[in-house]
């Protein structure tokens, strides 16, 4: 609830209340039980107030996405894992390279930590050639900056044991700040 108190509240309130629509009338010939079972907790006929309260909600589900993705990336980019890669990466490239390989490498993993280092390194190729992915824009990004990056040796700048080393501090990451509210009932199952 993003008000601080009820005396806040209660000038909304009377906004949210203001539409009130007789179920029971504007149904006609429907059978309206259940509607009559949830009628005192949603406040009556209000419609307005579950519209405010799932606006409220999806409000508060964005703001804490947005926080624990930022939080996410953050605690990846702490690890010494990512140092290391970061630091393997820079010894002998030039800072658009190192850019584009980190920067993929990091979202590659992020999308997709449960591939082998293997398949994460097919799918950072794959996924270049599409402008759509995260991937492909950065890749079109650091070709439309550098035209000589388009023949950058991608396949030896990107090596499977990058994946290797992130993939444990990616799911870490996620688990401590999942970008979703939402259980994954396979997971839980499996």
């Amino acid at each position: 609830d993003h008000y601080s108190s009820i005396d806040e509240h209660k000038d909304n309130f009377v906004f949210d209340s203001i539409a009130n629509l007789d179920l029971r009338e504007a149904a006609g010939d429907i059978d309206l039980d259940s509607i009559d079972k949830v009628r005192d907790f949603v406040g009556g006929n209000s419609l307005l107030n579950i519209s405010r309260i799932q606006s409220d909600y999806a409000e508060e589900v964005g703001e804490l996405a947005s926080r624990n993705k930022k939080d996410q990336v953050d605690a990846i980019r702490a690890s010494d894992e990512y140092q290391n890669v970061s630091n393997e990466i820079s010894d002998g490239t030039k800072l658009d390279e190192y850019n584009f390989a980190l920067s993929a490498i990091e979202a590659t993993v992020r999308q997709a930590p449960d591939l082998s280092p293997v398949k994460l390194r097919d799918k950072l190729f794959k996924d270049m050639l599409n402008d759509k992915t995260p991937v492909g824009k950065l890749y079109k990004n650091a070709v439309d900056e550098n035209d000589d990056f388009a023949d950058v040796d991608i396949g030896n700048l990107i090596k499977p044991e990058y994946f290797e080393k992130l993939i444990p501090v990616v799911k870490k990451a996620q688990a401590d700040f999942p970008i979703t509210p939402y259980v994954d009932p396979k997971k839980i199952a499996a």
